[in-house]
């Protein structure tokens, strides 16, 4: 699970989100059209991976990544920990697909077998 501190509670503009979080503008700025709800034009690392977590399959859609595996029907404890790997099996293969720097995409791609890995 990810571990968050006090500060990625903290709702922000999204600009210092991204630089916070390490997520590229894009990607945000495709929850946000998919409906990632701001408030006050601000939005807390945490509320964003937490809205991920339950909305990867439509920001998958409407990127033009392939759909995942259905996960209904598991049980409470793997559907949250399946639901969070999913998320970030989705910020990596978008960051995969619009990167343009090659050492850039390897170690997207190692982080993202890293991940598959461990579910």
């Amino acid at each position: 699970m990810i571990q968050f501190g006090p500060e990625d509670f903290i709702p922000l503009p999204v600009e210092q989100l991204c630089h916070h979080a390490r997520v590229s503008r894009a990607f945000v700025k495709v929850c946000l059209a998919s409906g990632c709800p701001l408030e006050d034009g601000r939005l807390s690392h945490a509320q964003l991976i937490e809205w991920l977590r339950k909305n990867y399959g439509h920001v998958r859609e409407m990127v033009g990544l392939a759909p995942l595996a259905p996960i209904e029907g598991v049980d409470a404890d793997a559907l949250n920990a399946l639901g969070l790997a999913n998320s970030l099996v989705t910020l990596l293969e978008f960051s995969i697909s619009r990167s343009s720097d090659a050492a850039q995409r390897r170690e997207l791609r190692r982080v993202l077998r890293y991940v598959e890995r461990s579910v």
